[in-house]
Formats: structure tokens, C-alpha cells, sequence
């Protein structure tokens, strides 16, 4: 996701990135710890209230001193305007009601927490018409309804870009580790 960002930003350092989703998701836990070394990265935040960070985290980007921010819903327009990046998270929904054991009511409530997930935090066409020029969106995957395949055209959004990503990234931070560059890095 960060070589992502930089190749097509030109840096981090500096960026607005609005998570969007279910804060719950270990991707955006992994990218929130990746971002913590950049004090200029501003963070906001729109999600359902049930699903925001959890409290160490938030401590944890507290002590970096990082902007952050949780926008409520009649602000949503306004989130994604001042947005450099958007990351679009999806519904953990296995993780949702398991304190209930009956299974047809869990399902009763998840049904109804997903209805509200995607009034709330799908990105479809009428938000990028919000969203600056210059911005881009990212997706962890898998996606769903969260980020229709409607707005795969636009050029912004770069799920597919950061998915081919990956894959090289893993290979070369593994070959760094292995070949002791790792280190030397660290030394500097």
C-alpha cells in the first residue's frame, strides 16, 4: 500500500487519507502502523460507530502525534474533498454479533448492520465526484458491494494497480531480510 501511495503521489509525507469501513480489518490496522513514522500523514476516519479503532490504537496513534480525525456522516462530501487518498475498506462481517449464539438472529443482525455498512461507506460514482482530481482509491480485497465494479474506469481508483503491487514488494523485503541489507538499513 505505501509503494502504492508513493508511486502514484510522489511521497507520503504530507498526504490525507480518509479510511473508509470497517477500522476492525487488519489491513488497515498493518497501514495505519506503516504510516505511524510520517507525523505530516493526516488521518480521518468514516465508519460506523461499532466499528471504529480500538482503543490501543487509537493510544498508539496518539503518541505519534498523527492528525486524526472521525468524521460523521452529514460530513461525509466534505471527508472526501479534502482527501488525497481514500481506502475503502470491506465489512468484516465474520467478526460482527458474536456474542449472539443463536445463529438465525445473528444472521437478522448482520443483515441489518450491512445494510447500514453500505448506506454509509460504499464509494460509488456520486462520491468521486467529490473527491480531487489528483486523489486516488485503494482497496485491500476482497472487494464487494462497498466499491462497485461501476467506477473501475476511473482513473483514480487503483485497487487493481495496488493489488499487482504486492507481490514484488513481498519479494523484495524478503530478499532484503534474507540478504542481511536489512541491517544495514536499520543501522542508518
Amino acid at each position: 500500500d505505501l509503494f502504492t501511495i508513493q508511486e502514484a503521489l510522489g511521497a507520503i509525507e504530507g498526504t490525507r487519507i480518509l479510511f473508509v469501513g470497517d477500522m476492525h480489518a487488519r489491513t488497515a490496522t498493518s497501514l495505519l502502523h506503516a504510516l505511524a513514522p510520517y507525523p505530516e500523514v493526516k488521518m480521518r476516519f468514516l465508519c460506523p460507530p461499532d466499528l471504529d479503532l480500538e482503543a490501543e490504537m487509537r493510544y498508539f496513534l496518539s503518541l505519534r502525534a498523527q492528525d486524526i480525525s472521525w468524521t460523521v456522516p452529514i460530513y461525509k462530501k466534505e471527508a472526501f474533498a479534502l482527501a488525497n487518498i481514500v481506502y475503502v475498506l470491506r465489512p468484516q462481517q465474520e467478526n460482527w454479533h458474536r456474542n449472539i449464539e443463536d445463529p438465525v438472529l445473528r444472521q437478522k443482525k448482520i443483515s441489518a448492520s450491512l445494510e447500514e455498512y453500505y448506506r454509509l461507506c460504499t464509494v460509488d460514482k456520486k462520491i468521486l465526484e467529490h473527491l480531487p482530481k489528483s486523489s486516488i482509491v485503494l482497496h485491500p480485497r476482497p472487494r464487494g458491494p462497498e466499491l462497485p465494479t461501476e467506477i473501475d474506469s476511473d482513473l483514480r481508483v487503483l485497487h487493481t494497480v495496488q493489488g499487482r503491487n504486492g507481490g514484488p514488494v513481498r519479494i523484495a523485503l524478503l530478499q532484503m531480510m534474507h540478504s542481511g541489507e536489512w541491517q544495514k538499513l536499520a543501522k542508518k
